[in-house]
Formats: structure tokens, C-alpha cells, sequence
């Protein structure tokens, strides 16, 4: 789960709920290339035990 917000301060809750990657808004593509290949290693990786 990749979550995107315009402040900073949810970044926090966002990886409490275990989110692989947080995206502050205006999102570059750059930044969201990395936030899609962290989610593609997550799921070629399976579940967390």
C-alpha cells in the first residue's frame, strides 16, 4: 500500500499501517517509479511472517 497525502506530518501513520511507501504530494514521477518497484519486490517477496 502506497500512501499519498500533501503534508508531511501523516507519514508517520502511514507506515504504522504498514504502508511500503509514502508519496508527498505534488508526486514526481521519479518518486513514484521508486514507490511502484518497492510495491513490485513487496509482492514478488509474499507476505510478511
Amino acid at each position: 500500500m502506497v500512501f499519498v497525502a500533501g503534508y508531511d506530518q501523516y507519514a508517520v501513520r502511514a507506515f504504522e499501517a504498514n504502508g511500503t511507501d509514502y508519496l508527498l504530494k505534488p508526486v514526481t514521477p521519479d518518486a513514484l517509479d521508486r514507490a511502484i518497484g518497492k510495491l513490485e519486490r513487496a509482492r514478488q517477496e509474499g507476505p510478511e511472517e
